[in-house]
């Protein structure tokens, strides 16, 4: 069992809601969770992200984007899903959410 996982702006492009269970069973009690993903509260950014990852991947050299995946949510979203899995979140400070990122930690709770 872990004490420590993180997740850095990586659930976008998983099944999330999988991933989080799974890693709830794999921690131990009290065990943190921290995370950093996209706060989308304008549709808009969906658009720009996307974008966004189409040049990264053009970098990397797979343009295959066939099996392009990502669930842009925001900050409220993902606070509501990881703590209704067992965890609650210990830490946000949104004076440093620069660049729309949510970033936070969370206890696995009984």
């Amino acid at each position: 069992k872990f004490n420590l996982v993180t997740c850095l702006m990586s659930l976008h492009h998983l099944d999330y809601n999988t991933i989080i269970d799974e890693i709830h069973r794999a921690m131990v009690m009290n065990g943190i969770l921290i995370i950093r993903e996209h706060d989308i509260k304008y549709s808009k950014l969906n658009i720009y992200l996307d974008v966004l990852h189409g040049f990264w991947m053009s970098v990397l050299q797979s343009l295959d984007f066939s099996n392009f995946k990502a669930y842009y949510h925001s900050a409220d979203y993902w606070k509501k899903l990881i703590e209704s899995k067992g965890f609650k979140q210990i830490y946000f400070n949104k004076k440093t959410n620069t660049g729309e990122k949510y970033h936070a930690a969370f206890i696995k709770i009984p």
